[in-house]
């Protein structure tokens, strides 16, 4: 998909879902020179037929099963540390899973690494932990990180349940550590298993560098970043402003925040795990006064009580980085609605050959 095509459907999405007739929409932020191999992270299904275990992607609109030879978007090592892996697990009799019927063993294979390339983990997601460990899982161990040396965390995640969720609940380190480390944007993040970190290091540093630039803080600014993550967004401004508040529903992402805000040396900066719309009513019960506000939240968008919250804070700006231009443009309407203005409208392509693209929309309070 073109930019100018990127750039239109953004345009066409934000009017006709959100009644934004004249917005001035800035070209897209391209990936520079080669736009192959960039993603960080690989899920791949594996599943059972005929009897054979077989790992690919997803046939479109089906849960049929195409199997992996070469993908363009991720690194050939990734593409290899997958079809090694499940090789290796089905000769110590591990199988594919078989969602119809609810059978078999491995459902997924997750792959990270870091930018450098230094460090790769492997998650193993199953069915059973405990099923998995019974097998001759350490032999197992050993011949993947014979062959694959930069894998430095191997982990089981369990997910029992059926549905197209992908990750459960439960993780177990089975070899090295919990995380592995990555830089951005000058500042280093340990990623779990189940953290969210964008998938495309060299155009989410320009999608934060952007945000953040024309948030045009300064260092007498309290910040909040809502749907934080790991913490990336807000421990990056916090070099900038005098304190940051970043607030996530999922309890092991917090775990990372806090770890990241100790391994940045951020000292003005506090995570709480909570309903973002829950968290910023008691944030403001208890006289925290931001007045600026960074919002990246799931595909979702926003929780109408979040944005009725912003808006009775009357917090001056908000900066609004979407990875849906629908939700955005409905989410937009509301703060425009009740007194903000949009300043600034720039959309950043992290998925080169997709359709996809990141949004980000600045607002500030009308005086």
């Amino acid at each position: 998909v073109s930019n100018d095509a990127l750039k239109q459907m953004v345009k066409d999405t934000l009017k006709k879902l959100g009644g934004f007739t004249d917005l001035e929409i800035e070209s897209v932020e391209g990936m520079s020179g080669k736009n192959l191999y960039y993603r960080n992270k690989v899920q791949v299904p594996v599943g059972c037929v005929k009897g054979k275990t077989i790992c690919g992607f997803y046939k479109r609109e089906t849960h049929d099963i195409i199997p992996l030879n070469e993908c363009y978007i991720q690194t050939e090592y990734s593409t290899e540390i997958v079809k090694f892996t499940k090789n290796v697990l089905c000769e110590f009799g591990a199988t594919g899973y078989n969602e119809k019927v609810d059978k078999g063993d491995i459902r997924h294979i997750l792959v990270r690494k870091n930018h450098d390339e230094s460090e790769y983990m492997i998650v193993l997601i199953v069915k059973s932990i405990d099923f998995m460990i019974k097998k001759d899982l350490n032999l197992a161990i050993d011949k993947i990180i014979k062959r694959y040396p930069k894998v430095v965390s191997i982990i089981l995640n369990e997910n029992s349940k059926k549905g197209n969720t992908i990750l459960g609940e439960k993780c177990v380190t089975v070899y090295g550590k919990d995380t592995i480390t990555d830089t951005l944007c000058g500042c280093k993040f340990n990623i779990g298993a189940k953290s969210f970190y964008q998938v495309n290091h060299d155009q989410c540093e320009k999608l934060y560098t952007i945000a953040i630039e024309k948030a045009k803080l300064s260092s007498n600014d309290v910040v909040i970043d809502a749907y934080c993550g790991i913490g990336t967004i807000g421990i990056i401004a916090s070099k900038y402003v005098k304190h940051v508040y970043g607030v996530e529903v999922v309890d092991e992402a917090i775990v990372n925040a806090k770890a990241n805000a100790i391994l940045n040396n951020a000292k003005n900066i506090k995570f709480v795990c909570a309903k973002a719309e829950e968290q910023i009513v008691k944030w403001m019960e208890n006289d925290v006064k931001p007045n600026v506000i960074f919002v990246d939240p799931p595909r979702k968008g926003c929780d109408k009580k979040f944005i009725d919250t912003v808006i009775s804070m009357k917090i001056n700006k908000v900066i609004y980085v979407s990875c849906d231009p629908s939700t955005l443009a409905r989410d937009a309407r509301m703060l425009v609605d009740n007194n903000y203005k949009v300043k600034f409208v720039k959309p950043v392509d992290l998925f080169p050959h997709t359709s996809h693209i990141e949004t980000i929309m600045c607002f500030e309070l009308a005086e």
